[in-house]
């Protein structure tokens, strides 16, 4: 078999089992690592502005790609990617739970119920993005 370019090499090595849940974890000690951050300070990651809300929207709506990927490669087949996209949703509302939970742990951190609504926002998102792509053949 010829070798095949960079890229397509990238996406096929992207269909072996572990890689989603290895993402996920990752992905989720990402997250534990920016809550671990004791005060952080405005302009990084304020609690003041919109930078605040966009890193929430980001983390969460990255972690909702993730578990929809997890979750459609546990699915029966065929059968309707639209099935992942509530777990998913429900999943990054409470990871977005314990996650301000934990903060509450970290000095100069604060939870916040706002937090926890644009993390379910942000996981809300990431996971209706990636469910109509599947859904539409656009991703693998």
């Amino acid at each position: 078999m010829p070798s095949l370019p960079g890229p397509m090499r990238v996406c096929r090595g992207l269909g072996h089992p572990l890689v989603p849940p290895i993402l996920l974890a990752l992905w989720l000690g990402v997250i534990v690592g920016v809550s671990s951050w004791p005060d952080p300070q405005p302009p990084l990651v304020g609690n003041r502005g919109w930078l605040a809300p966009a890193t929430h929207l980001g983390l969460y709506g990255g972690l909702g790609v993730l578990l929809v990927w997890n979750l459609v490669r546990r699915l029966p087949r065929p059968g309707p990617v639209r099935g992942a996209f509530l777990p998913a949703c429900a999943l990054g509302l409470l990871v977005g739970m314990l996650d301000e939970a934990y903060q509450n742990l970290v000095p100069g951190r604060d939870p916040s119920w706002g937090d926890v609504a644009v993390d379910a926002l942000g996981a809300a998102i990431g996971a209706g993005v990636t469910t109509w792509a599947i859904a539409r053949r656009l991703i693998p």
